[in-house]
């Protein structure tokens, strides 16, 4: 469900709804929610399809062009040829299917396929930053969602792959079923930042210590928190965090989602959604705070430095590369050479740091 306010007054006004509450809303575009849930008009039949055949309108450029213009005006393209889909967050955002290579408006009871984010009005060139973020990610050996930069005309848009769908064959498609932290701890979105009361680091990993391989995910998550400090990301909270239940009764913690660099816009916060050790301001942590956060987590300090210089090697040697592939694509930029910056010196400071930690 959208977050802001003014958007579910929006959707409900198109709707023509006397309430915006999540379940009023919910009944008119909850057929496609995140995970494997589902939320229909008590009138319409129960769907028990396991797979879903894939079918729709394909969109061209023309058309998608449109809908993305419209997009402030029809969040997440309600209303358009009887799209359903709730999609958390505050930023504008959509989803729809990939069908035999083309984007496309799923018919009514088909589940969408991919997000599309625009840029995110009043912060420049979110959609290279999120790209590149992402694709840093991956090659860093964080586990990632997919991610492609395109664009319809002069709108650029950052295509994400859902996880949380799973493909039988090209043309048919399963919901699987995901929690975000805040859902699974029971903290309401709303309190989604430590400080408003939501899940520090230290409740995110003890939640891991409930999946199928806590081992395994507690390290995966060690490294994601290294990698949002190294590329200078303030807002990762705890609804940019999720775990899959997947048929076999198997949990784990899905890939990484929604990561950008906060540090380089200047009129962004350096307050992060989850301190370091009780230091919430990402350009402050010391040397002490780290050793309170690895302490409570059980993360001996060798394994950590190893783990960090791991991740800095990375980084450096895959941000080239990454820079090249965006100046070919047409999409380098500013912002793009100012993340590829920041994040080299905070790689830099960060090895410093590493040769005065202490060991536990």
């Amino acid at each position: 469900m959208p977050e802001p306010v003014e958007t579910k007054k929006l959707i409900a006004r198109l709707y023509g709804l006397r309430s915006n509450s999540s379940f009023s809303l919910l009944s008119k575009i909850g057929f496609d929610c995140a995970g494997a849930v589902s939320v229909t008009d008590p009138a319409e039949p129960i769907r028990k399809n396991a797979f879903y055949k894939l079918e729709g309108h394909p969109l061209n450029e023309k058309e998608l062009h449109k809908h993305l213009e419209d997009l402030p005006k029809r969040p997440l393209f309600v209303g358009v040829d009887g799209v359903r889909v709730s999609l958390a967050g505050v930023q504008d955002k959509a989803a729809l299917a990939l069908i035999d290579g083309k984007l496309s408006i799923p018919l009514p009871d088909v589940p969408t396929t991919h997000i599309l984010k625009p840029p995110i009005r009043g912060l420049d060139g979110s959609v290279e930053n999120e790209y590149l973020c992402m694709t840093l990610a991956k090659k860093a050996g964080l586990k990632t969602a997919n991610v492609e930069l395109a664009n319809a005309g002069d709108i650029n848009y950052l295509l994400i792959e859902r996880f949380d769908r799973h493909f039988e064959s090209d043309s048919k498609i399963k919901r699987i079923h995901q929690e975000d932290f805040c859902q699974a701890l029971g903290v309401v979105s709303t309190k989604k930042y430590e400080a408003d009361g939501g899940p520090g680091l230290i409740e995110c990993f003890d939640l891991l210590n409930q999946v199928t391989y806590p081992g395994m995910d507690r390290l995966e998550l060690g490294k994601r928190v290294i990698f949002n400090y190294l590329i200078g990301n303030a807002d990762c909270h705890a609804k940019n965090f999720s775990v899959i239940h997947f048929d076999d009764q198997t949990i784990a913690l899905s890939p990484t989602y929604d990561v950008m660099c906060t540090a380089i816009y200047s009129h962004a916060t350096t307050k992060m959604a989850m301190s370091i050790g009780g230091q919430a301001d990402m350009n402050s942590v010391k040397t002490d705070n780290w050793n309170k956060l690895l302490s409570r987590i059980n993360l001996r300090m060798p394994a950590f430095k190893t783990m960090s210089e791991q991740m800095i090697k990375s980084i450096e040697n895959a941000l080239p590369e990454i820079l090249e592939e965006i100046q070919e694509k047409g999409h380098m930029n500013k912002i793009v050479q100012a993340i590829a910056d920041t994040t080299e010196k905070r790689c830099t400071d960060f090895s410093r740091t590493l040769a005065r930690l202490s060991h536990l």
